[in-house]
């Protein structure tokens, strides 16, 4: 069972809930831009936590995207910052670095890394996990960005590396968790025969009258729901 639902306009922020047979998932998330000299980069900043059947809680913030060539040159998309992943339950942490890509000098460039390529590192923490304190300082607006693994200072000990492509594989050590090439993505369909919230979108005023093609009573209802 999946529900979603647009709860504040301004900010913008979207709750769901996910619930399956031997774990839940729930959290919400606040849509966030900032734009550069030639970029526009967009965030979803909010907790998300796992709940497992036997209590066990993992937490986890996603990462943010960049798209490129605004004004000018190539359009890309590409994901970039950092996300963090807590295991609540054993004071585990983990960081992914998204984009790995470096270019270095003036008179000879040096380039590394590579945009798709991401790393991180599982690691057990030095202190035990503050929920308050880190969900402020890595889940909501402003965190704490890793640049590199080397800035990580709360290392209690390190567990595994993570290593691998967005558009390709994803490996914890030597052992490769995912591969797009073996791994299709899942397709999901609505329920159409079983029960629908209230606050289904097919319900919404604006989006009814929106079909019927009467675009004043559609303007009118969708500004009265954002207000």
């Amino acid at each position: 069972m999946i529900f979603g639902e647009h709860t504040s306009h301004h900010p913008p922020i979207s709750n769901y809930l996910i619930e399956g047979k031997h774990f839940k998932v729930a959290g919400y998330v606040e849509f966030v831009g900032s734009m550069g000299a030639n970029h526009l980069r967009a965030s979803q900043k909010g907790p998300h936590t796992v709940i497992f059947e036997d209590g066990h809680k993992i937490r986890f913030a996603l990462m943010d995207y960049k798209l490129g060539g605004t004004i000018t040159g190539a359009r890309t998309v590409e994901p970039c910052g950092n996300f963090v992943f807590e295991d609540l339950t054993n004071n585990l942490r983990s960081t992914v670095i998204m984009s790995t890509y470096k270019k270095e000098g003036f008179w000879t460039v040096v380039e590394s890394g590579g945009k798709d390529r991401v790393e991180g590192i599982i690691y057990k923490t030095a202190e035990p996990i503050d929920h308050k304190a880190c969900l402020n300082k890595y889940f909501k607006k402003n965190p704490i960005e890793v640049k590199v693994i080397a800035d990580i200072r709360d290392i209690g000990e390190e567990l595994c590396k993570i290593s691998g492509s967005v558009l390709s594989d994803i490996r914890f050590d030597d052992v490769e968790y995912w591969n797009l090439e073996r791994d299709g993505p899942v397709r999901h369909y609505p329920v159409v025969d079983s029960y629908v919230c209230p606050s289904d979108w097919r319900f919404r005023e604006d989006m009814i009258w929106l079909k019927r093609n009467c675009l004043e009573f559609a303007g009118a209802w969708k500004l009265r729901k954002e207000v």
